[in-house]
């Protein structure tokens, strides 16, 4: 065998890939997928199943194991025949050489007395002892046979030797003897297949026939024992008839004395070789238990898979699921991942959505007034009109649960968007903590709110700075970190600033920090018209909008709504620009509630 590499191969030569297999494991196998049942307990039949996806190679595979099957059970009854005739051929052997000499010693015996004709009294002689010696001859024949089995079991070499027991005159109890102590060496070749004479099972065995044997050699000594009492008995017989005929001559009963013995000889000789006769016949003439009565044959219909159950578990699968899996994703779900997540989570209305902005530009309604983003800035612009009403509501106050959710892109681009429409707009910078509202503007914060609050030569004017971005555009930064900034946010010079500003501007847009951390944003809630909740996707807790629904239920941010920021492609169904709608902002509880398997369903496909 050798292997060509693959380089070497071409296109026309066949491949073929070969793969071996232990095989205990496909013996393994295939028993996994053989069926053995008991149709009907009345009868001794058995019926045999092999599932198997070749229909012709599974009749195959059963075939074979049948006619296994029945040849292992007829091997077992040949075994014992096999058995005897090896024991009997070496009896032959034996006697067959005993009586040669026999003869012979009496043929020499004749010849060497001169005897050629016997006298009347010899011949009378004889007919008076031909039964007895007959029947001591069957005696004799019985005592060497049983001697010989006995002989043959108390050698240790023959201890798992099946044993020839056709020799035996079997009675009742000797029968059964035989047919277990048999039994159990077949039995035990068997074993010894596939495991050591070691093994527990091999040794229970042992120790079975061992028991066996011990009542075996019982039997044949206690048959021995009668058969010598009967021989004695026969030959003390004889002894009398010869002592009646006194006048034989001495030659004669010597010679008669031989004859006997060569009978006795001649007649063991002819019942091995009437046995040996009996077992050739009885093993031609074995067949095995068992018998096949309808031959393996693949069914029209296969057993599996069973199409019905194919489609019924499909179906039952694609229904369950996508349903256990949208119940595992929101168990293990913690983030906002669409809109419909907060719908189902807080009541507090919903006034706009931010597109993923897939620039790094904060200024986006400044420098891309084309774009998505900004279409949707204007549409919130549209919906703060609902909430804003009259020219005295201006302050809008931009807040989250936590830093990065885009309170500051959002507040810049508010800002931005208002300006455009020709709205003067002040963007103030309130997180006193951590400002990032002038970096992102890139104007120095130095000078700003803290500065005023502090010190009194300060003024307003100070602090107002106008932006490049637009001429309408003006800022109030943080200005150098206080060590109380909560104490500043709600000193005595707030409220008045807050008047004096909204005089001078159109619309005011406060930049305070989270208030899912701090409570700075609820300290400016009486100076603020309406709070704008920034929720960020695939960032925000679902847990943390327990804050906005827990203000909106108390009603300690005045018109709190959500604004849903950084909102990815495949979540966002706002599109291009003009379809975005006023159905969001009014928190009536009028919304129509989605069906269980339409909420499923959104959730699918939102997955």
């Amino acid at each position: 065998m050798y292997f060509v590499p693959k380089k070497d191969l071409q296109k026309s030569d066949v491949v073929y890939l070969v793969t071996v297999y232990n095989f205990d494991a496909r013996v393994a196998a295939l028993m996994g997928k053989l069926s053995v049942n008991v149709t009907n307990k009345l009868v001794s039949t058995i019926d045999l199943g092999l599932a198997y996806p070749l229909e012709r190679k599974g009749e195959d595979i059963l075939t074979a194991l049948i006619a296994r099957y029945t040849k292992g059970n007829l091997d077992d009854k040949n075994a014992i025949a096999d058995s005897t005739g090896k024991f009997i051929r070496e009896r032959l052997s034996i006697i067959g050489g005993e009586l040669g000499d026999v003869e012979n010693e009496v043929e020499g015996f004749k010849q060497q007395n001169k005897l050629s004709d016997m006298s009347q009294q010899t011949l009378l002689l004889v007919q008076n002892t031909a039964s007895i010696t007959t029947e001591l001859g069957k005696v004799e024949t019985q005592v060497a046979v049983l001697d010989n089995l006995q002989k043959f079991l108390e050698d240790e070499r023959n201890n798992k030797r099946i044993f020839p027991s056709s020799l035996v005159s079997q009675d009742a109890v000797f029968s059964n003897l035989m047919s277990q102590y048999n039994a159990l060496l077949i039995e035990r070749e068997k074993a010894l297949m596939g495991a050591t004479e070691q093994s527990v099972f091999v040794r229970n065995i042992d120790n079975q026939i061992d028991g066996l044997l011990k009542s075996i050699l019982g039997n044949i000594k206690s048959t021995k024992e009668n058969a010598i009492i009967n021989r004695d008995k026969l030959r003390s017989q004889l002894r009398q008839a010869d002592a009646q005929t006194v006048g034989v001559p001495k030659i004669e009963k010597n010679y008669l004395k031989l004859a006997r013995n060569k009978e006795i000889k001649q007649e063991l000789y002819i019942f091995l070789m009437q046995k040996a006769e009996e077992t050739a016949i009885a093993k031609t003439s074995n067949i095995a238990i068992a018998k096949t009565i309808d031959p393996p044959k693949a069914i029209l219909k296969p057993i599996s898979p069973m199409k019905n159950a194919v489609y019924l578990s499909t179906l039952l699968f694609a229904l369950i699921f996508p349903t256990i899996l949208i119940f595992i994703k929101e168990l293990l779900v913690t983030i906002i991942m669409t809109k419909d997540d907060v719908i189902e989570l807080t009541k507090v209305p919903i006034v706009g959505e931010i597109s993923h902005n897939l620039s790094n530009d904060n200024l986006i309604v400044a420098n891309q007034s084309r774009s998505a983003i900004s279409e949707q800035f204007r549409a919130l612009r549209t919906n703060l009109s609902f909430y804003l009403k009259s020219k005295e509501e201006k302050v809008i106050l931009v807040t989250s649960s936590m830093s990065g959710e885009g309170k500051s892109f959002t507040a810049i681009n508010l800002a931005n968007i208002l300006a455009i429409a020709d709205k003067k707009v002040l963007l103030m910078e309130m997180d006193l903590r951590k400002p990032g509202l002038s970096v992102k503007l890139g104007v120095n914060s130095d000078m700003g709110f803290s500065n005023y609050m502090i010190a009194d030569n300060i003024g307003i004017d100070d602090i107002i700075k106008p932006l490049s971005i637009n001429k309408n555009m003006f800022f109030i930064a943080s200005g150098p970190l206080p060590p109380n900034p909560a104490e500043i946010l709600i000193g005595e010079k707030t409220g008045p600033l807050m008047e004096e500003l909204k005089k001078r501007f159109d619309y005011i847009i406060m930049d305070t920090p989270p208030i899912g951390i701090i409570t700075d944003s609820q300290l400016l809630a009486k100076y603020v018209d309406i709070t704008l909740y920034l929720v960020r996707q695939n960032f925000t807790r679902k847990a943390q909008l327990a804050i906005p629904e827990e203000l909106y239920q108390s009603e300690k941010m005045k018109n709190i709504a959500l604004v849903i920021n950084d909102i990815s492609g495949k979540y966002n169904n706002y599109g291009y620009g003009y379809g975005y709608g006023y159905g969001y902002g009014y928190g009536d509880g009028s919304e129509k509630k989605t069906g269980f398997f339409k909420k499923i369903t959104r959730k699918f496909k939102s997955s």
